[in-house]
């Protein structure tokens, strides 16, 4: 497996991630836990940069500011 390889795999979960965790909030539950050391990688790589608010918002439906207070901003744009 080569490193884009891994890295397309890692984020491709993230994105799963964020979609399950996306569900959990709309039924008022918390979000699970990210066990997986690369998806987790992959999170720290996209913190902070728009990307990750857009993936956020796409997946999750819901994106933290910097003190973890979660937000709903409209509509998003980009790709998922």
């Amino acid at each position: 497996m080569t490193v884009s390889t891994t890295v397309n795999t890692a984020t491709t979960e993230l994105r799963r991630f964020l979609t399950i965790t996306g569900h959990r909030f709309n039924n008022s539950q918390s979000a699970p836990e990210m066990f997986s050391p690369a998806e987790d990688a992959a999170w720290h790589e996209l913190l902070g940069t728009p990307a990750c608010t857009t993936l956020c918002l796409c997946r999750a439906g819901t994106t933290t500011d910097a003190t973890g207070v979660r937000a709903s901003p409209g509509a998003t744009s980009g790709t998922c």
